[in-house]
């Protein structure tokens, strides 16, 4: 519940800062982030019923999408103040929007009060929107600034990605700790943050199945979604090793189980382009997977260092092509695009 506790609190402390009335419903923009967990959902709604905007709810741009229907069916089993959630129901893509001719109304048993109609039109981190009761303000939030993630380096835009997809996070204190190494535990929470964006893992999940997975650690249930999504193994004896270090081709393995569940390969696919992956090493069809489907690069000179440990930057770079290949967040040629569209 933490995290959406504390985006809830960052959006009240910005409404007041701009001088919000106490009677706007204020609402957190997922449309081209991610889909919130039960927890997530949960958060928010306690945090905004205890505050100056009780009432406020989810605002999606796919009220649709399955992941988000979990998301809401769990948090409002949960009862308390998610049980009284609103969800509303963003548009999607810039520019006018009428209020749809069904005025308020539900989307999978969950009022729909607002539409909105004025995405990216006045900028800055409060659009407008059209509510059934009037004007209502909407909180954006903004894809962190981290300091230790120079604008110039190569994996700034893979980070950047990464976490406006929900994939990642920084590690506090505006830190993303790219140069860190990636430990297993890393490994299985990307991969299950994919599998709940791909709507891989149910409502639903049994315990991971290693004895070294205790109940409660950060990454149990992220251990056990991306095992339930086939996206992660153990490394034997009934172990997971999630302190252990990730390796490259660990990353690897991940990167071509998500191609292999997206469909992103084919039938065929050739042997791995680099000189240091053996044909006979577990990893190697892995790795040519993970390459054909253009999750994984080679580090220079022909090589992929398959045993080099994994830095979180390289997570971050996996990450973010599955999420542009996936088409949850925008590439930077859409981004052009549309900017463009918007000044033209």
């Amino acid at each position: 519940m933490g995290r959406g506790a504390a985006d809830a609190r960052d959006a009240i402390s910005a409404a007041r800062a701009l001088g919000a009335p106490a009677n706007v419903r204020l609402g957190i923009d997922l449309e081209a982030g991610w889909t919130p967990s039960p927890a997530y959902v949960t958060g928010w709604a306690q945090e905004q019923a205890a505050g100056p905007f009780a009432g406020s709810g989810l605002v999606y741009g796919a009220p649709y999408d399955p992941g988000l229907q979990v998301a809401m069916h769990g948090a409002q089993a949960a009862g308390g103040a998610a049980a009284a959630l609103v969800l509303w129901s963003a548009q999607p893509e810039p520019g006018p929007t009428p209020v749809p001719a069904w005025g308020p109304a539900t989307c999978w048993n969950y009022p729909v009060v607002l539409w909105q109609f004025a995405e990216d039109a006045f900028g800055g981190i409060v659009d407008l929107d059209l509510a059934a009761d009037g004007y209502s303000g909407l909180w954006e939030v903004p894809v962190p600034a981290f300091k230790d993630v120079p604008a110039g380096a190569w994996y700034a835009a893979d980070v950047t990605t990464a976490v406006t997809a929900g994939l990642m996070e920084g590690v506090g204190g505006g830190r993303f700790a790219p140069r860190a190494a990636a430990n297993r535990a890393d490994l299985a929470a990307v991969a299950a943050r994919i599998g709940e964006r791909a709507g891989w893992v149910g409502a639903t999940v049994p315990p991971a199945p290693f004895r070294d997975v205790s109940p409660g650690a950060w990454y149990a249930a992220l251990v056990a979604e991306a095992t339930a999504a086939g996206l992660v193994q153990g490394v034997g004896g009934g172990r997971f090793a999630p302190e252990a270090g990730a390796s490259r081709a660990d990353l690897a393995a991940v990167g071509a189980r998500v191609a292999g569940r997206a469909g992103w390969v084919g039938a065929t696919v050739p042997p791995a382009p680099f000189t240091d992956v053996p044909a006979g090493a577990w990893y190697a069809a892995l790795v040519a997977e993970a390459a054909a489907a253009g999750l994984v690069q080679g580090v220079g000179g022909g090589r992929f260092a398959p045993e080099a440990d994994a830095s979180r930057a390289d997570l971050a770079a996996v990450a973010a092509r599955v999420a542009e290949r996936a088409g949850w967040v925008r590439t930077a040629a859409e981004a052009a695009t549309e900017g463009a569209r918007h000044t033209g």
